[in-house]
């Protein structure tokens, strides 16, 4: 059954500018440590910090309204990528309480880039993996 879903789409434009002015405070508030290096070592690390952010904003919308939103911070919703290079959440301490609370078993995550966007979606679903 599923919990819910979300979508995001952020500009990488935007996102880049965003880096550019808020450096490191943005990067550490927002992003975990493995999350930043795997984006520096990309050729466009604005690219990637979007998709990531998209992912962040897409797993809130799929979690947020059953678990609440003053209680939901998108800033401890890790993502990090398989072998194959697709991204996945990290099921750690904090997303899996909020899991548990809006009785899902598995978030499944897609991104994409296509332009100045970067665009995710996430399924939350009651079955496991």
């Amino acid at each position: 059954m599923v919990v819910g879903v979300g979508i995001d789409a952020v500009q990488i434009s935007s996102m880049r500018r965003l880096l550019e002015t808020g450096g490191d405070t943005f990067e550490t508030a927002t992003f975990s440590g493995e999350e930043r290096r795997a984006a520096h070592v990309q050729s466009d690390a604005a690219a990637r910090f979007a998709g990531l952010f998209a992912v962040k904003e897409a797993v809130y919308k799929a979690l947020a309204p059953r678990a609440g939103k003053e209680d939901f911070d998108l800033r401890k919703v890790r993502v990090e990528h398989w072998a194959d290079g697709s991204p996945h959440v990290v099921m750690d301490g904090y997303l899996s309480s909020i899991m548990e609370r809006t009785g899902a078993c598995s978030v499944l995550v897609s991104v994409t880039n296509e332009g100045d966007f970067a665009t995710a979606i996430a399924l939350a679903q009651t079955e496991p993996l």
